[in-house]
């Protein structure tokens, strides 16, 4: 992700349209840290956010009726 990616993103703009952000990479590139960060942005913001993990997030779906 560029730098000019990741500031937009941090400005919560997504948001306004609807979209989600999903991260995905292997170990070690910084998803957690830039997840915690646009987490902060977004509170601050006066929004609610879900952290959760991949693998958290595929279960709720298996178990959707």
């Amino acid at each position: 992700m560029d730098k000019k990616r990741i500031k937009e993103v941090l400005t919560g703009r997504y948001i306004h349209h609807g979209e989600n952000i999903i991260l995905l990479g292997p170990t070690g590139v910084g998803k957690t840290h830039l997840a915690t960060s646009m987490t902060v942005e977004v509170l601050t913001q006066g929004h609610t956010t879900l952290y959760i993990t991949a693998n958290d997030f595929i279960a709720k779906c298996q178990n959707k009726d």
